[in-house]
């Protein structure tokens, strides 16, 4: 079963998806204000979790290496350490986010991406190992 982490962008344009199963973290339930973003969260089955150390780390450096850290929130760090680690976990992941730096920093990472606005970015900056 496929899993997705969701970036707020899911929950604002209404791209959250109606099967697999869907996580998220902390911090983007913290950025949806409006009624209907928040509606979307509290009626999906969606898991907030928390990403380990190694993973928020591990990001941060993919990051650097790819030269977004600068445009990354601690957010966007945390849902790319959280799909690095149910990656690890042995998840078939995908990410839906609109934010081209967050996408850039994950397919960097060979992680599967989905930007419900304009899609997913076409080229990657910087490196892919």
């Amino acid at each position: 079963m496929r899993s997705y982490v969701l970036d707020a962008s899911a929950f604002i344009k209404g791209a959250v998806p109606d099967r697999g199963r869907l996580y998220t973290v902390p911090e983007v339930v913290d950025e949806l204000r409006d009624p209907l973003s928040r509606a979307r969260f509290e009626t999906a089955p969606v898991h907030v979790r928390e990403p380990a150390g190694w993973a928020v780390r591990r990001a941060r450096r993919r990051a650097r290496l790819t030269g977004d850290a600068d445009r990354l929130s601690i957010t966007d760090l945390k849902v790319l350490a959280l799909a690095v680690e149910l990656r690890s976990e042995g998840r078939d992941v995908t990410i839906i986010s609109s934010d081209y730096a967050l996408q850039n920093v994950a397919r960097s990472l060979k992680l599967d991406v989905y930007g419900p606005v304009h899609g997913e970015i076409r080229e990657v900056r910087g490196p892919t190992r």
